[in-house]
């Protein structure tokens, strides 16, 4: 989580008003929710447990004001095609 904090802290410093792509492994999605909406350790693990990533989803937040709000949730454009 630490690392994750001072990588979002970077960005905010060295990518201001721009938009970034942040591309990582599924376990860490749980942890950006933690660190992006202000989750308790608690909600964490029930997130991560309730609403697991699927392989190679989406999750996507865009900027509100000075917040980051999620937009698009654990999103599989490839489940269910044929």
């Amino acid at each position: 989580e630490m690392l994750l904090r001072s990588f979002w802290l970077s960005l905010q410093i060295e990518c201001a008003d721009q938009d970034v792509l942040v591309v990582g492994h599924g376990k860490t999605v749980p942890i950006w929710g933690k660190i992006l909406q202000g989750w308790s350790v608690e909600r964490t693990v029930d997130e991560y447990e309730r609403n697991k990533p699927e392989f190679a989803s989406i999750t996507a937040y865009r900027r509100k004001g000075n917040n980051m709000a999620p937009e698009i949730d654990n999103f599989a454009p490839w489940k269910n095609k044929k």
